[in-house]
């Protein structure tokens, strides 16, 4: 039996960077006792990005097609473009706390000025990237979620298992179920996020005094409102490939005869698309059967 696949960092395209720099500030911020709301909530934020990244770093996968199908999910969700870019944001957002802090003495206790300065000054800038933050870690929740469930239902089809009960092919449906109506709500909370963005650009820029700062806070409100759009279309990605699972195929009955060739499943390029399930398969007089996942290039 072939070793199991690991859905690795290089493989998906996912940088060092993206694993280091949210666990370095998440230290940093933990060390500001009396940090204003905002950081704390980076701090909540950074968690819900850097458990579920582990966990699809461990991700292991039986064999190569499903690993390479896996891949191809990630990739078209564009979840590396995504964690890469937040973990870019965490490293430059690690350097501006830090000047922004530099006024303090005590490295957990923040002077009233630098309080001033990240809970006030810099409020829109760290909104901005609390919501890529919470954008980010949603869309790869998700996206595992949904990936080891399709994995999970499709397991059978590489086992070319029949014996697997109704009541188990119940159970994963309702858990995809779950999955996706957990993106839909994700996707409602982002609509609403859109929706008091694009009032927050207007509110700002209705009140412009031409100040190079005005200037500045409308750029981070805007950039907040390409990081929502942004993370709406990789969850309606995610939730495609969630909707693509009810795609379900039963084969029955299946007889080849006389030097007959048959491929009966599915080509290794639908693996995590479609539900299948295989019984009944009889060869006779020679014939040959492909059952279960076969390689796309087979040929009769």
């Amino acid at each position: 039996m072939a070793d199991p696949f690991s859905v690795a960092a290089g493989a998906l395209g996912i940088t060092t960077l993206a694993t280091t720099a949210p666990g370095q500030l998440s230290a940093l911020i933990s060390g500001f006792r009396d940090a204003p709301s905002e950081i704390q909530i980076i701090r909540s934020n950074l968690e819900n990005l850097r458990r579920p990244l582990a966990t699809l770093l461990q991700l292991v996968v039986s064999d190569e097609a499903s690993s390479a199908a896996t891949q191809a999910d990630f990739v078209q969700i564009g979840l590396a473009d995504a964690v890469n870019s937040c973990a870019g944001e965490c490293d430059k957002f690690e350097m501006q706390l830090k000047r922004w802090t530099r006024h303090s003495s005590d490295s957990t206790q923040l002077s009233f000025r630098d309080k001033f300065l990240v809970g006030v000054a810099k409020k829109e800038k760290i909104r901005t990237f609390s919501t890529q933050l919470q954008t980010c870690a949603g869309t790869v929740q998700l996206a595992l979620d949904t990936i080891q469930l399709l994995l999970m239902a499709l397991s059978r089809v590489q086992l070319r298992s029949t014996t697997s009960s109704e009541a188990d092919r119940e159970a994963t449906r309702l858990q995809l179920d779950a999955v996706k109506n957990k993106i839909q709500e994700h996707l409602e909370l982002m609509r609403e996020q859109l929706e008091n963005a694009t009032h927050r650009v207007e509110e700002l820029e209705n009140a412009h005094d031409g100040s190079d700062e005005t200037d500045q806070t409308i750029e981070a409100a805007e950039r907040r409102a390409e990081i929502i759009r942004a993370g709406q279309v990789s969850c309606g990605v995610v939730f495609a490939q969630a909707e693509s699972s009810r795609s379900g195929i039963d084969i029955g009955n299946i007889l080849t005869t006389d030097k007959s060739i048959a491929f009966v499943g599915l080509p290794a390029n639908a693996v995590a698309k479609v539900n299948l399930r295989v019984q009944e398969v009889t060869t006779q007089g020679g014939s040959t059967s492909h059952v279960g996942v076969f390689r796309g290039d087979l040929s009769l």
